[in-house]
């Protein structure tokens, strides 16, 4: 979905059945994954606006708590990854890692 017009939440669950919750929420669509652990789950997700009221009504029959509330993104984030060739030298035909050097520098006093 654009960034621009859905933007991407967040729900951090706490409770017994906040597992079994995240599960059922991956399979409605505009889920993008979930981390689950014994009573706790974490979801990312841009669902559409007529999605977020059946979003509310699964939370509100299970047992989970969301102490954090609804985190939203702001509307057109863009994520920007390093070029990680930036962080390799060319050794003959294979690349190496560089990695940092410190470097000692004289101040005024």
């Amino acid at each position: 979905m654009p960034s621009g017009k859905v933007p991407f939440i967040a729900l951090y669950l706490r409770g017994r059945e906040a597992p079994a919750l995240a599960r059922a929420l991956l399979a409605l669509p505009g889920s993008i994954f979930a981390y689950v652990d014994m009573n706790k789950a974490y979801i990312l997700a841009q669902y559409p606006c007529d999605l977020l009221h059946d979003v509310f009504s699964l939370a509100s029959v299970a047992d989970v708590e969301a102490p954090l509330g609804i985190l939203t993104m702001k509307l057109g984030f863009k994520a920007k990854s390093p070029k990680l060739w930036w962080f390799l030298n060319k050794v003959g035909r294979r690349y190496e890692w560089r990695w940092p050097v410190e470097a000692l520098v004289e101040s005024r006093s």
